[in-house]
């Protein structure tokens, strides 16, 4: 318990520091996008293509995504602090999971199939939440290690999104790569 308590405060702090630290930071990464951005448009336009640089600037303003991103980062620093308590809560619920079992037989008195229904779907769901978290940090971790490979700034703070969204059904994968990518 304790062990898993010391490394959620350890993650919380690795990522309020990152999202502190990318805040600060931000003016130059909206420098560095309208830059890049501009010189895809040159690009383009040397591949012989017209296109109306300010106009296109503007439409898509990069410095505005990147403050977008900036203020998406501290909203979720707050709920990433607020899921940690909610998994607190959750970590002495299942504590407390242990006396479950015979509350739920006085519940149900001698209906065995309505006991055995519920160890099957609880050990299916332990079994699902078990192969979403190896996988989900499996995924994590490949996706802070080739950031930092290739230079990506705050590889920890999007392998920590990564893993978050990995719970996110369907659409939580392609969210963790966007602000990366």
């Amino acid at each position: 318990l304790l062990v898993i308590v010391v490394a959620g405060l350890g993650v919380v702090a690795v990522f309020g520091a990152s999202v502190s630290d990318f805040t600060v930071n931000l003016p130059e990464y909206e420098e560095r996008a309208t830059n890049e951005t501009r010189d895809i448009l040159l690009r383009i336009e040397q591949w012989g293509f017209q296109v109306p640089g300010d106009e296109v600037l503007e439409w898509l303003d990069p410095d505005l995504a990147v403050r977008n991103l900036g203020g998406m980062l501290t909203g979720m620093g707050s709920t990433f602090g607020s899921a940690f308590l909610v998994g607190f809560m959750v970590l002495f619920m299942m504590l407390e999971a242990a006396n479950f079992p015979n509350k739920f037989k006085r519940f149900v008195g001698n209906d065995t199939a309505a006991v055995e229904g519920l160890y099957k779907a609880v050990a299916e769901i332990r079994h699902y939440m078990a192969i979403k978290t190896v996988l989900s940090f499996l995924t994590a971790s490949l996706v802070a290690l080739m950031l930092k490979v290739i230079g990506v700034s705050y590889p920890l703070l999007w392998g920590v999104l990564a893993f978050l969204f990995e719970f996110v059904p369907s659409i939580g994968s392609f969210i963790a790569a966007a602000p990366a990518v």
